[in-house]
């Protein structure tokens, strides 16, 4: 399995609201998806934010979408 297409999966799903059940079949099963996520939006060491709000963060920063604290995208 392939880290990659597991945190486009996230994106795919925080992008859409879709249902983890919903995601397209050639993403990894929704339960990989969803136990990534989980672990992904655990506080870091030392720190109030996760590895997905840094990421999303930085990917806010590198292009034109914007992500709020709830991980909701704005044009």
């Amino acid at each position: 399995m392939d880290l990659f297409d597991v945190f486009n999966a996230v994106l795919y799903e925080l992008r859409t609201g879709a249902q983890w059940r919903q995601l397209p079949h050639d993403f990894p099963k929704w339960q990989t998806v969803y136990t990534y996520f989980a672990m992904w939006s655990k506080p870091l060491a030392n720190s109030e934010y996760s590895l997905i709000d840094l990421l999303l963060k930085k990917l806010s920063l590198e292009s034109d979408y914007e992500w709020d604290d709830r991980y909701e995208r704005r044009s």
